[in-house]
């Protein structure tokens, strides 16, 4: 690659004596003006709310490669990490050939890697800047305001082309590798020579739904294969279904699924074919009858009884997951939304389950679903997922309940704050939850409820 399409590709480093001088008159300027004191960076965190969780953990992985040194080129390795970067005197950059680190562009890269276990946002920064990814943008005019921490910040300095990214924490300030010789380090975000921002995650809160407004809905299989909803518009209570209709025909109870597979909020219907096939539908109107657009085969090879969705990287697309014959459960990572086989990767992420007792869901509220299974004692076990889509991503266990059956088993999020609440139907159909008050711990719950009643645990499909 030659030095001209290397300056391009990853952007110039700001020249050392430049910014001595640059730095001198600014100082001189202050002086002259009397100025205001200099307010020192806070510590790097999530400085405002608003953020959705994968760009929460994004931020998080952003401030552990506080100290991490700048290397021009550092950071674009087939996989996102540090590297070490390229030398060019001329350019600023005459070391970084022998330095281990990120440049701007490879730093949010490397990040929101270790946020979602998926390289979402690789490339210059200027091909930052136009990602297929990107949920949203603004350009400067928009200025800081409808910013939140996780969205990436572009710089170009002198007026002409990209050539700085940093994420932002909130508050006014982001977390950047500045240039060669420095550190990654939290500074500023009000400069002159602001570009624009993206934001690659929504800042939805809570889960999916079948409204989109994030409080799991109630479905059933009717005698005539219709499938009913009934509306949560009031969230963790007693019977807080406000409207129903009928979103669904032709499905039965052995073979109803829903995911949000597009990350836009709201559940797709999904069912497996005769020959294995997993057929999809879109779900675009939300909570209304027939709210389905198109529809795709986004697998093969499936089972009814053996098919699993869950969001296990945060970034609110859900993985199709099946259990082997061996007992492991393989996950194949969700890489482009609601299309033909969107699967870009594939892990074991557990093994020593069955198809009869493995269930899926966010307990703590950071987007990542953990894992479950009822023991023979009835206590439910939970692994937590701290690393995402990645090979055994469990870091802790709990009991969080006990006198649970594999077969009767639920885990709504019905309030809509991100955390799954227990449910079980009694023996005379009525459907009690317990509310998830303290995320992943042992026995998290404060406060039950009925929310339904005339079901039985083979007809009872959240969504």
């Amino acid at each position: 690659m030659s030095r001209n399409s290397l300056r391009r590709r990853l952007g110039r480093p700001v020249k050392a004596l430049a910014l001595l001088f640059t730095l001198l008159a600014g100082t001189a300027l202050m002086v002259a003006g009397n100025a205001p004191t200099a307010t020192a960076a806070p510590a790097c965190g999530v400085l405002a709310p608003g953020a959705g969780p994968a760009a929460v953990a994004a931020v998080q992985k952003a401030c552990t490669l506080i100290g991490t040194p700048y290397s021009w080129g550092g950071g674009h390795g087939q996989t996102p990490g540090p590297t070490r970067g390229i030398c060019d005197a001329a350019n600023g950059a005459p070391n970084d050939c022998n330095v281990i680190g990120l440049d701007c562009s490879g730093m949010v890269r490397y990040a929101y890697y270790l946020a979602v276990g998926a390289d979402v946002i690789n490339g210059t920064t200027r091909e930052q800047w136009d990602s297929p990814n990107r949920v949203a943008r603004w350009d400067r005019s928009a200025g800081l305001a409808p910013l939140v921490p996780g969205d990436l910040l572009f710089f170009n300095p002198g007026g002409g082309a990209i050539k700085h990214v940093a994420m932002y924490l909130g508050g006014g300030y982001m977390v950047e590798a500045p240039n060669s010789g420095a550190l990654v380090r939290v500074s500023s975000a009000s400069r002159s020579d602001y570009y624009g921002a993206i934001r690659l995650y929504d800042a939805r809160p809570g889960a999916a739904s079948l409204s989109g407004d994030s409080r799991t809905d109630l479905t059933m299989v009717l005698a005539n294969g219709d499938v009913k909803a009934w509306r949560n518009g009031r969230g963790f209570t007693d019977m807080p279904w406000d409207a129903d209709t009928i979103v669904g025909s032709g499905f039965s109870t052995e073979n109803l699924h829903y995911a949000d597979l597009n990350a836009d909020g709201r559940k797709e219907i999904i069912a497996v074919l005769p020959n294995g096939d997993l057929k999809a539908w879109r779900n675009d109107r939300g909570f209304a009858p027939m709210p389905w657009g198109d529809n795709v085969i986004i697998g093969s090879g499936f089972s009814p009884n053996n098919t699993f969705f869950a969001d296990l990287n945060a970034d609110g697309r859900s993985e199709v997951l099946m259990v082997m014959p061996n007992g492991d459960l393989k996950a194949w990572r969700n890489g482009r939304g609601f299309a033909a086989m969107p699967w870009d990767a594939d892990v074991i992420i557990g093994t020593g389950f069955s198809a009869s007792n493995i269930f899926l869901a966010d307990l703590n509220a950071d987007g990542k679903a953990e894992a479950m299974t009822v023991l023979p004692n009835g206590d439910v076990k939970a692994w937590r997922n701290a690393r995402g889509f990645a090979a055994m991503p469990w870091d802790a266990d709990a009991i969080i309940a006990t006198g649970f059956t594999a077969n009767n088993l639920f885990l709504p999020d019905l309030d809509g704050d991100g955390k799954a609440d227990i449910t079980t139907v009694l023996a005379n159909g009525d459907v009690k939850s317990w509310h998830n008050g303290a995320g992943f711990a042992a026995t998290p719950w404060n406060a039950t409820a009925i929310v339904a009643s005339g079901f039985s645990p083979t007809n009872l499909f959240f969504a």
